[in-house]
């Protein structure tokens, strides 16, 4: 039996794989997998548990909060404040400029810390097949990815294999994978640009089928994203969804506080363990 693992997008909810690949672990299975593939926070995920490391990945986590990972370009804003209140433009051109290439929060401290955390080596060496969700936009216009904001796919989708990268190449494909469209900058690969791979494809289960995995676990980080199985005839498709009662002001994939990151890596082992005692 060839086993694979499909981790989706969700931001801070991403704690919550973090929890069922430790169950996974317990139990014997995430030995067993011999493919993965994520996007968005489930690419970081997928790097961390293919370098088999359960522990790095609940440090990760315990040492993420929004402004450790971070960092408002706060000269941008300033620019287009001025650009917008005093350049003679039309207010067209004027809304216009807020979508640039260039996004207004830098990612420097996430990358520093994917170099606190992951082991390039491990994951460049790995034994795991390990697929990244990528959305190539080369010449889509940018009113045209502004579309994704409101759920519309853009571009088209890349499933980059991180096995025999080196570490400048791992970190990109990582950094392209979760590149918000206006949040953060466009990533470029070989002479492409690239953003979210959410925002061409939500669950990344293409190669992970392709590869010819008959049981499929999906670790899903809300409910729209449970996969059915009868679109993907031949395989036995294992769903781990959270659904959690969440009330707060602040977006459930930006509440990165310590006490709901400890809930959510908790939540995630007691699903995981309950349903694959099920199996």
């Amino acid at each position: 039996m060839k086993i694979g693992l499909v981790l989706p997008g969700g931001g801070a909810r991403g704690a919550y794989q973090v929890g069922a690949w430790k169950a996974m672990a317990e139990v014997g299975i995430a030995s067993e997998i011999s493919v993965i593939s994520g996007v968005s926070v489930g690419a970081i995920n997928a790097a961390l548990f293919t370098a088999k490391d359960a522990e790095k990945a609940t440090e990760l986590w315990g040492d993420l909060n929004f402004f450790n990972i971070m960092e408002i370009n706060s000269e941008k804003i300033a620019n287009h404040i001025v650009d917008i209140l005093y350049e003679h433009k039309s207010f067209k051109k004027k809304i216009a400029s807020l979508f640039t290439d260039e996004g207004y929060i830098s990612r420097k401290r996430l990358a520093n810390m994917m170099d606190k955390y992951l082991d390039y080596e491990k994951i460049a060496h790995s034994k795991k097949r390990v697929y990244i969700a990528c959305t190539n936009v080369s010449g889509v216009p940018n009113g045209e990815v502004l579309l994704s904001t409101i759920g519309i796919p853009v571009g088209e989708v890349e499933y980059m294999m991180l096995n025999d990268k080196n570490r400048e190449e791992i970190k990109n494909v990582l950094l392209a994978s979760s590149s918000i469209p206006f949040v953060f900058d466009k990533t470029r690969i070989n002479n492409n640009h690239y953003y979210d791979g959410g925002i061409s494809e939500a669950i990344p289960i293409g190669p992970v089928y392709d590869s010819g995995c008959d049981l499929i676990y999906v670790i899903g980080l809300n409910k729209k994203q449970r996969i059915e199985e009868n679109h993907y005839p031949g395989a036995k498709i294992v769903n781990i969804t959270l659904d959690e009662n969440y009330k707060s002001v602040i977006p459930p994939s930006l509440n990165f506080s310590p006490e709901l990151i400890r809930k959510r890596i908790k939540r995630g082992y007691k699903d995981a363990i309950r349903i694959l005692k099920k199996k």
